[in-house]
């Protein structure tokens, strides 16, 4: 009970907002949203000046407005049912799924999912899933049915030696990668012989987007390397080996 009631009280408190047809230059036109900071789960290494890219820079001009300006869950929802039929959705370009830092909201992240299903959307998430606790076994339930309701939730993991311990899960996985990687091989093989693949739009000068990729929203995807960017870069980079 002590989690439910943790749930409510958070998950009501947090803020979206919804760009309809993003200009961003890496995901190109298509809907992008976000989700107020306090979004972001505990266990994410990223937060609290640890690495997040929406921490710094121009993200970080507008991230905090979410929180207090942004739209409620209720009204959220209802935005994301007037999107087109098939069209790309990024969910999260910050912010994370609806929880309580520790655990996902199951009946919220169940309206969500019910509220894109008409679409193709993707996002991540850095809720914990490993282990047999409580919150790691109610955040893996919740995701396992997100992704069976065509909501493709990218699993973050946060060093490319760590992707073998998720594997057995079988989600869609995104993993941190250093930032050099970008310009190197397209493909990598973990020490237990898991091929990753690089997110198709990192190399320089790549001229691929997200929006004519959607690589992350195909929930049978092999795990995908994402190299550290943003101003904090070096520091993601030395951690993510």
């Amino acid at each position: 009970m002590a989690i439910i009631r943790s749930l409510i009280i958070v998950a009501a408190a947090l803020r979206y907002s919804l760009n309809p047809c993003s200009s961003n230059a890496k995901t190109g036109k298509m809907a992008v949203s976000r989700t107020s900071p306090d979004s972001c789960p505990f266990a994410c290494p990223l937060r609290d000046g640890g690495g997040c890219y929406g921490e710094t820079g121009p993200c970080s001009w507008h991230w905090p407005e979410v929180a207090t300006n942004g739209l409620t869950f209720a009204q959220f929802v209802d935005e994301l049912h007037k999107l087109p039929d098939g069209s790309p959705f990024r969910h999260d370009e910050v912010g994370d799924l609806p929880g309580d830092g520790h655990s996902l909201d199951r009946d919220l992240c169940e309206s969500l999912t019910a509220a894109v299903s008409h679409l193709r959307a993707f996002t991540y998430t850095h809720y914990p899933v490993l282990g047999n606790d409580a919150h790691s076994e109610r955040n893996r339930h919740v995701l396992y049915d997100m992704i069976a309701g065509g909501f493709t939730i990218n699993v973050s993991v946060d060093r490319f030696s760590d992707v073998d311990r998720f594997t057995h899960l079988e989600m869609p996985l995104a993993v941190v990668v250093p930032e050099d990687w970008k310009d190197g091989p397209r493909t990598r093989r973990t020490p237990n012989g898991t091929m990753c693949v690089l997110c198709p739009a990192a190399p320089t000068g790549s001229k691929v987007q997200c929006v004519s990729c959607m690589l992350c929203a195909k929930p049978n995807h092999p795990p995908i390397m994402l190299p550290a960017h943003g101003a904090r870069r070096r520091k993601v980079s030395a951690a993510a080996l």
